[in-house]
């Protein structure tokens, strides 16, 4: 009888200090998540607004405001256009012809020069990715397509090597802020994709933009999503264009996105394939998506 008694207060001893249940595993759709990373809520579209539509909204490319107005229409992604500066930021923004933000080639310039030599044109200062992955993140109802960009200025290998840095970095800030599953990327050249593929791990999708690569050659190399400008492939305002069609990718396991889709013609003929489509992507996005609603 006396061990019985003394093996069930060593078993409430033993209770008592075990440690507290850990919190629950968060569902994904608030800020407070614990082991677990986010995921945003389902669009129910599939529109990216190029630069957040700010050819629509009125308001400066790449900027806060853009971002806002493609979260306020319910767009399934905002594009934005990243380069990374001479003391490792990276920032979103779109260079002028001879690849300069606010005068200064980014990679030679620090972010504190750059924001120092001018704000945009509402006043804001150039955003991080940080700051626009906070407010996507606080939204929870859009992805942003990062666009690491090409520079054109350079010799290709300095250029490659740069905008593959810009890759790397930005991969990093977003696992630090657990964005992982708010971002995809798109890349315009094939050494620079390699590397950024590298850097994501498989954690998100990283998108090809080179239309003189065969649905074939998509899918020996392992690529599996193909961003194309319409003013290169597919249809074009009454005139089809390019070697292939959207059934060629799919048939070789390619999804295929688009952008540039603006006027009326060519909303209407893309709509009419959107099933094939993994998104459009669009200048005007509330336009879009008003007659896809009403299609």
């Amino acid at each position: 009888m006396l061990k019985i008694i003394r093996a069930f207060f060593l078993c409430l001893l033993l209770l008592s200090c075990s440690p507290e249940e850990s919190d629950p595993v968060d569902p994904g759709n608030s800020p407070g998540q614990v082991g677990q990373l986010r995921r945003p809520k389902k669009a129910n579209n599939k529109v990216v607004a190029h630069r957040g539509g700010s050819m629509e909204k009125k308001c400066p490319d790449n900027s806060i405001e853009a971002l806002n107005y493609a979260i306020d229409i319910g767009c399934y992604a905002s594009e934005a256009d990243v380069y990374i500066t001479k003391d490792n930021h990276v920032i979103v923004a779109h260079t002028d012809r001879e690849d300069k933000i606010n005068g200064l080639h980014p990679w030679k310039a620090t972010y504190a020069q750059i924001i120092a030599a001018g704000k945009l044109a509402n006043g804001e200062t150039i955003p991080r990715l940080e700051d626009y992955l906070k407010r996507v993140l606080d939204a929870g109802t859009i992805m942003l397509w990062i666009d690491i960009k090409s520079i054109a200025s350079l010799p290709q290998s300095e250029g490659n090597e740069y905008s593959s840095r810009c890759a790397e970095r930005t991969s990093e800030i977003v696992r630090e802020m657990k964005a992982n599953h708010f971002v995809e990327f798109i890349v315009g050249r094939a050494e620079v994709l390699k590397r950024t593929i590298n850097a994501s791990r498989g954690d998100w999708s990283c998108g090809y933009m080179n239309t003189s690569m065969s649905p074939s050659s998509f899918q020996q190399n392992g690529y599996n999503w193909a961003n194309f400008s319409i003013s290169s492939i597919f249809y074009n305002n009454g005139e089809v264009k390019g070697n292939y069609t959207i059934d060629d990718y799919a048939k070789n396991g390619v999804r295929i996105s688009v952008y540039n889709v603006d006027t009326d013609n060519n909303r209407a003929w893309y709509i009419s394939n959107i099933d094939k489509l993994y998104a459009i992507t669009t200048n005007y996005p509330k336009i879009l998506l008003d007659e896809i609603r009403n299609n």
